[in-house]
C-alpha cells in the first residue's frame, strides 16, 4: 500500500484570469481534502506594457508615474480577484512578487521553494503556436523546474467541490525506475477516493521516421511491437499487483505517439485526472518538438498532475530503449 501523498502548502499563480481562477477553485478543493494551507501568488512584471506596444522604444518612453499607476492597478485588480476566496473555510494567503515580464516562471520556482510547496496549482492558456513551440508557455516551462508536482488545470475546470476526489485516473509510466515514484503517487490519490486507475505504458513506433537510429536495425518489426507490449504488459501487472486490494486497477498497453495515445485513453477513460512524469532537461530539439508532457498538458481533456522523476535512478533509461539494446 502507497504511503498517502502529503499536501501542507500548495502556491497557486495566478494572472488574474478565468484559466487561473479554474486552478484555485481547484487549488482551494485540493486544501479542504488535504487540510492543507493555499498560497495565491501573483507575480507583477517590472515594467507594466506601454500604450505604445511592448517594442523598446515603448518601454523607454515609460514614466515614473505611469509605472506606479499601472502597479497601483495591478494590485487593486488582484485583491478583487481574490476577494470571493478569501472567507471561504480553507486558509488563503497572498502573495505579489515583481518579477521580469518575460521569466515569471523563476519566481513561481522560488516561491514554490521558500514556502517549502508541496504542490503547485496552476491553469494554462493552452496557447498554440511557433513561439509557443520555441519558448513554451510558463506552465510548460514551472514544470521544468517545479521542486515539487504540479497540478496543470486547462480552460475551465468543471470539477464539483462536492463530488468525489477522484473518479477515474490515468497514470502513464515509461517503466523506468524514476517513473515508480510517480506510480505510488497515483496509487494514493486513486485510494485516497477509491478512484479506478489505469496504468498505461505506450510502446511507440521504434522504427518510424522520427525513431532514434538505435531502432533503425531491428528487424521484424511487428514482431518486435508485440514482444514490446507483452513484456511491458508483464511490468505493468507487477506494479499493480499490490494494488488491486485496496483500489481499482487495470493495467493497458497501447502502441503509437506516447503523448496521443495519452490523450486517446484519457478521453476513452472519461478520466478526470491524468497523471505522468517529466524528466529534468532536453535538448533543442526536444524543446521544439515539445516533450510528450508538454504536448499532454496542451491537449488534456482534464487536469494533469507532473512529478519530476529521478532520471538518474539505476540508470534509467525507457522500458522501450532497454529492450531495444537488449534485442
Amino acid at each position: 500500500m502507497p504511503k498517502r501523498m502529503a499536501v501542507h502548502r500548495i502556491l497557486c499563480p495566478t494572472d488574474c484570469s478565468e484559466s487561473s481562477r479554474a486552478a484555485l477553485r481547484r487549488a482551494l478543493s485540493l486544501a479542504r481534502w488535504f487540510g492543507a494551507r493555499v498560497t495565491a501568488l501573483h507575480v507583477m512584471p517590472v515594467l507594466p506594457l506601454p500604450k505604445s506596444g511592448t517594442s523598446w522604444a515603448g518601454y523607454v518612453s515609460l514614466t515614473t508615474h505611469y509605472v506606479e499607476s499601472a502597479r497601483r492597478e495591478a494590485v487593486a485588480a488582484f485583491e478583487r480577484f481574490m476577494e470571493p476566496y478569501l472567507t471561504m473555510e480553507s486558509p488563503v494567503d497572498t502573495s505579489i512578487v515583481v518579477g521580469a515580464t518575460d521569466t515569471p516562471w523563476r519566481e513561481i520556482a522560488e516561491a514554490a521553494e521558500a514556502l517549502p510547496a508541496d504542490l503547485i496549482v496552476m491553469g494554462t492558456h493552452g496557447r498554440t503556436g511557433l513561439d509557443h513551440l520555441l519558448l513554451g508557455s510558463v506552465a510548460e516551462k514551472v514544470l521544468r523546474r517545479a521542486p515539487c508536482p504540479v497540478l496543470v488545470v486547462g480552460g475551465p475546470d468543471g470539477h464539483d467541490a462536492a463530488a468525489p476526489f477522484f473518479r477515474r485516473i490515468v497514470c502513464a509510466t515509461d517503466l523506468t525506475p524514476g517513473s515508480q515514484a510517480t506510480v505510488d503517487t497515483a496509487l494514493s490519490l486513486a485510494q485516497e477516493s477509491l478512484a479506478r486507475l489505469t496504468l498505461l505504458h505506450v510502446v511507440e513506433d521504434v522504427r518510424g521516421e522520427r525513431s532514434l537510429d538505435v531502432y533503425r536495425p531491428v528487424p521484424e518489426k511487428a514482431a518486435f511491437r508485440r514482444a514490446l507490449m507483452a513484456r511491458a504488459q508483464e511490468r505493468l501487472g507487477r506494479l499493480g499487483a499490490g494494488a488491486h486490494s485496496f483500489c481499482d486497477v487495470v493495467e493497458r498497453v497501447e502502441a503509437g505517439t506516447a503523448w496521443e495515445e495519452v490523450i486517446r485513453v484519457a478521453e476513452q477513460e472519461d478520466a478526470d485526472l491524468i497523471v505522468l512524469g517529466v524528466h529534468a532537461g532536453g535538448t533543442l530539439g526536444r524543446l521544439f518538438a515539445g516533450s510528450t508532457a508538454d504536448q499532454v498538458v496542451r491537449h488534456a481533456p482534464c487536469p494533469v498532475l507532473v512529478a519530476r522523476e529521478d532520471r538518474s535512478a539505476a540508470g534509467a533509461v525507457s522500458f522501450t530503449e532497454a529492450a531495444a539494446h537488449a534485442s
